[in-house]
């Protein structure tokens, strides 16, 4: 019950539309993936294009896993390698109960953690990267 209040945070204003997580999350620039719903679109190449949003929670926070779970590599171009069953899933997204529009992003860069960067929108065209 506490999720679907806190994805819905997002359109309390009457002319927002979708949820809380809606939009276009890069990495250093270059747009990494897209949330819509619970959908989610990788916009780099790799093993996976399309993924979901697993809900979970605690007594904090609430936060989702995306089923499959994939990680983020490439020191240029970056690309999505599918992880399958890792014990530390990737991407991870919190959302804050007390403050749910700083939610947070949260992939596996390369072997570090990297909290991603949201645009409501992608830019049009493949593999455009914003400055």
């Amino acid at each position: 019950m506490s999720l679907a209040i806190a994805l819905q945070l997002g359109a309390c204003n009457p002319t927002a539309k979708g949820n809380l997580l809606d939009g276009c999350y890069f990495l250093g620039g270059e747009p990494i993936l897209e949330i819509q719903g619970l959908q989610g679109t990788l916009l780099v190449p790799g093993d996976i294009t399309q993924f979901r949003l697993v809900p979970q929670g605690s007594s904090d926070h609430i936060w989702m896993t995306t089923q499959p779970s994939f990680v983020i590599g490439g020191s240029g171009q970056k690309y999505a390698k599918h992880v399958g069953s890792s014990p530390s899933p990737s991407p991870v997204i919190i959302i804050e109960i007390e403050g749910p529009t700083s939610s947070r992003v949260l992939v596996h860069d390369n072997g570090h953690v990297a909290r991603l960067v949201r645009q409501d929108s992608c830019p049009t065209g493949s593999n455009v990267r914003i400055q």
